[in-house]
């Protein structure tokens, strides 16, 4: 073959491999290569042209995999390693990613990232709600705060007001800005709902007032 000959096949190749993708469904960051342990992780594929000329493969990492819809996969894994992914058309490959894997660490609960520390109260009633947050990990969680209560801390005294939900209710928000610095918001009780309804008590955590 010519080198304008071999340039034209690399061109051709690199076409048909940027056409075809895997896009994972479960983490908050797209761009990153990673499964985790003991979870479902979902997949897409990108395909040119109809789905039954492809045919996938998963490998490493004690992986398993099971088709969930159109171009739609479940991957799962059960180790500490590298999982990799083929995709054949035709029986010739035209796409391996690899995929380092990890364990989920314990989920806590946060007020947009605060948890044990300080802050304005502009700052805490900036985005005034309660999420679910894996820390140091890009899965996204299929779950929600449905209650929790808080605990004023104010002038040595103690005031407790529980809410429904995972946004702070009007009478917390207008409790809070009375606050000054020193003052301590306790959130405690706080339990989440996730699919198939499982229900999951978080520790509490507190943010001091500034």
């Amino acid at each position: 073959m010519n080198k304008y000959g071999l340039a034209v096949a690399l061109v051709f190749s690199s076409c048909i491999y940027g056409q075809t993708a895997i896009i994972n469904q479960d983490l908050t960051d797209s761009t990153k290569n990673a499964f985790y342990i003991g979870v479902d992780n979902r997949i897409k594929l990108q395909l040119p042209g109809k789905e039954e000329h492809y045919s996938i493969v998963v490998k490493g990492a004690g992986s398993s995999i099971a088709k969930t819809g159109s171009k739609e996969y479940c991957v799962r894994v059960s180790a500490i390693d590298t999982c990799k992914i083929e995709i054949y058309k035709n029986n010739k490959i035209v796409l391996i990613k690899k995929y380092n894997t990890y364990t989920i660490p314990p989920l806590i609960a946060t007020l947009q990232y605060l948890k044990d520390t300080s802050a304005t109260v502009s700052r805490v009633l900036l985005n005034p709600y309660l999420r679910i947050v894996v820390p140091g990990a890009y899965y996204r969680v299929d779950g929600a705060i449905v209650s929790f209560s808080t605990t004023f801390v104010k002038y040595g005294d103690s005031t407790v007001m529980s809410c429904t939900g995972n946004t702070l209710c009007p009478e917390q928000k207008k409790f809070i800005q009375t606050l000054i610095s020193g003052d301590t918001i306790w959130f405690n009780e706080i339990r989440g709902h996730f699919a198939g309804g499982r229900t999951v008590k978080f520790p509490p955590f507190w943010i001091k007032i500034e």
